[in-house]
């Protein structure tokens, strides 16, 4: 992967596969296939765990998963009441070229996905 996909909050990590459409779109991400809509917050705050490296992760979209902030399949199941035409959710895969604490998402409105970007405290603010 090209240097675009380094993010300095979390140094060597880099996006495998998107199956997301990130709103807004921040140039780093190169979209492979498919769209995703903004999903429920599973929280309104970041969790701070460790990717180990060379590990491979599927961040969850949809903000259904039992699993947070990760993928337990609940997208396909949320995805059966998204009306035809609409986005769709799909878990965002990654991988870290080295091991690092990080903070993921669980607001689900990153501008950064799947790591947080402080969206969540206007979140909160506005509910």
């Amino acid at each position: 992967m090209s240097s675009k996909f380094l993010n300095p909050q979390v140094g060597r990590c880099f996006l495998i596969q998107i199956r997301t459409k990130i709103h807004p779109t921040p140039a780093k991400v190169e979209f492979i296939q498919g769209r995703s809509a903004i999903g429920k917050p599973a929280a309104f705050e970041p969790v701070r765990m460790v990717i180990e490296k060379g590990k491979s992760y599927s961040w969850c979209s949809c903000g259904a998963s039992k699993k947070q902030p990760f993928c337990d399949g609940s997208h396909r199941k949320v995805n059966e009441t998204v009306p035809e035409g609409q986005d769709k959710f799909a878990p965002l895969r990654f991988v870290c070229e080295e091991t690092r604490t990080v903070h993921m998402c669980m607001c689900k409105s990153s501008s950064n996905r799947p790591f947080c970007d402080g969206t969540h405290q206007q979140l909160a603010k506005s509910s």
